[in-house]
């Protein structure tokens, strides 16, 4: 800040979400002085995340919306804490954790600021429980590496997921109950596909050992 007069000035540094540092300086005629404002937590969203049992969860990712779009990480009690929130209410979304595509389990909506504590319960319902399970070869019958695709279709949305897979069987999950669409790419073969098929709660679904077809080399004729 220039231009101030030589003096006394109280100077007030404040966040637009919440949150305030204040100071008295006392300042002389062409000098300087330098202020690292440190700001306070302002308001705060603090909450707990526990299974049907009340056990905590821990290292589950809550994202908070109504304001700055931020996520935090539950820790050895289940707890989690935002600050600097402003005056409104929020709303709050639970994501398993370790699933293998982010999978929403429990959403909590009209949060106020500097409340109690928010206790957020899982159900076992909506957890990620299912597993999709097989293995690809080549078309000379070896284990290889490949890509897989995979499109879910729950209740309330569709998402797709790419991952790379070693040689070997695989067992992709935990993953949502809904409909699946499958696929598989290999180097230098035809992409596989699997027919779309459904998965309830806790099943296992094993698509066998998949054949995976060479690409026809094509012969260019000079003339």
């Amino acid at each position: 800040v220039k231009g101030l007069a030589a003096g006394r000035v109280h100077l007030t540094a404040t966040h637009p979400e919440g949150g305030t540092a204040q100071v008295d300086l006392t300042t002389s005629t062409g000098g300087a002085l330098t202020w690292h404002p440190t700001l306070a937590p302002g308001r705060q969203l603090c909450g707990r995340v526990v299974d049907k049992h009340g056990a905590p969860l821990v290292g589950w990712t809550v994202r908070q919306t109504g304001g700055r779009r931020l996520a935090q990480t539950t820790d050895s009690e289940g707890r989690f804490r935002f600050s600097q929130c402003g005056d409104r209410t929020y709303e709050l979304r639970v994501f398993q954790r370790d699933a293998y595509m982010p999978t929403e389990v429990a959403v909590v909506s009209g949060v106020q600021p500097d409340g109690p504590d928010v206790e957020i319960r899982v159900s076992t319902e909506a957890l990620a429980t299912t597993y999709i399970g097989g293995e690809i070869r080549s078309s000379a019958g070896e284990a290889c590496r490949c890509v897989a695709s995979v499109r879910a279709y729950t209740e309330t949305h569709s998402q797709q997921m790419s991952m790379a897979l070693l040689p070997g069987r695989f067992c992709l999950g935990p993953l949502p109950p809904g409909d699946y669409e499958v696929g598989f790419m290999v180097n230098d073969h035809e992409p596989l596909s699997v027919e779309r098929f459904s998965l309830a709660h806790g099943e296992r679904h094993s698509l066998g050992v998949l054949i995976a077809s060479r690409v026809a080399s094509k012969t260019t004729r000079s003339r």
